[in-house]
């Protein structure tokens, strides 16, 4: 017979307390994954969408029309120097747009944008015991990271979203590739 103590979990209590968030792949060497709240992404891409743009930043790999706009794909890799160039089984991680409070408003009105990985986003139930925080790196905070952890044997980097979604939208005007009407597709 076992005993529950207080500190012992009872039935759902430890799935209740959980974060459902996605392991995002990455290519290159370090942290192989980031990890965002699952609520944040709206949709996974094949990579062979993304539309190339001649002398964009160097993190933005190109564009990819999703629902009725086009959005400009981010390479985390390509923020430390890591050229990165979307294979077969790469896939684009569209990401809905940020909105805290009321003065986000503007932010409000810009469109979605997307996060290069080398795979399919894998679903996580990320829960206190699992989580462990490890030192941030120099190259952790060029590629726009908040945080680095260990989930499992796993680390991952908890990227700086905000600043992600800047940089998305640093790209001019002129680079963006027209976007045609929802009747032109």
């Amino acid at each position: 017979m076992s005993v529950q103590t207080p500190s012992t979990p009872r039935g759902n209590a430890a799935q209740e307390a959980a974060l459902y968030c996605a392991l995002v792949p990455l290519a290159a060497a370090g942290p192989r994954a980031l990890l965002l709240p699952n609520a944040v992404i709206a949709e996974t891409l094949s990579a062979d969408r993304i539309e190339p743009v001649p002398d964009a930043a160097q993190a933005v790999v190109g564009f990819v029309r999703h629902e009725t706009r086009q959005l400009p794909v981010l390479s985390i890799e390509a923020l430390v120097g890591v050229a990165t160039q979307p294979s077969s089984r790469s896939r684009v991680v569209v990401l809905h747009p940020l909105v805290s409070s009321e003065s986000d408003a503007a932010v409000s009105k810009q469109p979605a944008f997307a996060l290069l990985a080398s795979g399919y986003p894998h679903l996580v139930a990320v829960t206190p015991t699992l989580l462990t925080e490890c030192a941030l790196l120099d190259d952790d905070i060029a590629c726009a990271a908040l945080a680095r952890v260990r989930i499992g044997h796993t680390e991952a980097l908890i990227p700086d979203l905000d600043r992600l979604q800047a940089l998305a939208y640093a790209v001019p005007a002129a680079l963006s590739p027209a976007t045609p009407a929802v009747a032109d597709w």
